[in-house]
């Protein structure tokens, strides 16, 4: 089992326990991390990481579309749009967008069809699927955020850096190291950017360019729509909890109930209230129907 190393280099992170003496090393790990593989232990499962797996590639710290360079990765931009949600939403946003576009770039070139999976690890992470989310829900974005970025990438064209850290993802770089041999050649034979991204921009304009895209996105975005989903939400973990009564999953049901029945529709950031209900909903479910941590 691989756990990517994206999570550390997030600022949501929680504080990881102290350290306890462990055991000598097998000589598999040992000879793993001489090949540079990073080798830890979570209870029972032993997880190796590839160097460079999910890896910055040159830090981002503008606020303008126009200040992105070639050589900035989709991880350089997903940490960007992090740090800039509260304060700049908009453009944490557009940020994702440009990612989202860079890595189907990558998706592209990269031959190892597992290692495509990279980018749906990234924006599965809840600080960055927060921003995506958002974007999708609140009133404040419309059409012209996404027209901006396609004018801006279409000007930009392609990127330049090495999608390191796709590659790094994949099991085929993990296959070789576990094997000890060479990983197969990482990008197409005769792969062409400029048609690569012309594909992404052609995928983002069919996107933004259907009206039936933004009149089904405006529907779902009503403070009507949002507290139908949250009630949804609730119904469908609630009716889970109820097959398996315990104390703790009847606690959980009357906090699914009282998160719900707190939505405010006059909510001054009523996307981001949305889900961050929904959100603490699915953690209280998670905790609930969760085994006790072994001590």
């Amino acid at each position: 089992m691989r756990t990517p190393a994206l999570a550390l280099l997030l600022l949501t992170l929680a504080v990881l326990p102290a350290q306890e003496t462990k055991p000598a090393k097998p000589p598999e790990q040992t000879t793993l991390e001489a090949r540079g593989f990073v080798v830890t232990k979570q209870g029972n499962t032993t997880n190796i990481d590839a160097p460079g797996n999910l890896a910055p590639n040159k830090r981002f710290g503008g606020a303008t579309l126009a200040e992105i360079d070639p050589e900035n990765n989709p991880i350089d931009l997903a940490l960007r749009a992090n740090e800039l949600f509260r304060t700049q939403p908009k453009f944490a946003y557009q940020l994702m967008l440009v990612a989202t576009m860079r890595a189907t770039f990558d998706m592209e070139r990269v031959t190892d069809l597992t290692a495509h999976q990279a980018w749906s690890y990234v924006a599965g992470q809840p600080a960055l699927n927060r921003i995506l989310s958002w974007g999708r829900l609140s009133p404040q974005v419309s059409r012209t955020e996404s027209d901006e970025v396609l004018q801006w990438a279409a000007k930009a064209g392609p990127p330049t850096y090495h999608p390191a850290w796709m590659i790094q993802h994949g099991m085929a770089v993990m296959k070789a190291g576990l094997d000890g041999t060479a990983p197969p050649a990482p990008l197409k034979a005769g792969f062409a950017p400029g048609e690569a991204w012309q594909v992404v921009l052609a995928k983002m304009t069919t996107m933004i360019a259907n009206p039936a895209y933004w009149e089904k996105r405006q529907a779902a975005a009503t403070p009507e729509g949002l507290r139908t989903r949250l009630e949804q939400l609730k119904t469908q973990l609630t009716e889970a909890l109820r097959t398996r009564p315990t104390p703790e999953t009847r606690q959980a049901e009357q906090a699914l109930a009282a998160l719900a029945a707190s939505f405010d529709e006059k909510h001054p950031d009523i996307a981001l209230h949305f889900i961050m209900l929904a959100e603490e909903m699915n953690t209280r479910f998670r905790a609930a129907v969760s085994p006790p941590k072994a001590k």
